[in-house]
């Protein structure tokens, strides 16, 4: 028999949209950090929308691609 396998976490649908929004954290709290949280947060704001763009652009060939391997697959 065969052991079943998990898939990588970088092999999800969740993870293009994950990534950009963890990205857009770290630039909050580095703005924060520097004093200028307003544009931190106007950061996290363009990550957060690059993220819902992976997120839901699935018809896009070109948002296909750029998420990752198996990103097609719907997270199945």
């Amino acid at each position: 028999m065969r052991a079943a396998t998990s898939r990588p976490i970088y092999r999800s649908r969740w993870w293009m949209p994950a990534f950009s929004f963890s990205i857009g954290l770290v630039m909050l709290a580095a703005f924060w950090i520097g004093g200028s949280p307003g544009d931190g947060l106007a950061a996290l704001g363009v990550m957060t929308a690059v993220a819902a763009l992976f997120l839901f652009g699935r018809r896009s060939e070109t948002l296909q691609g750029i998420g990752g391997p198996d990103a097609t697959s719907g997270g199945r």
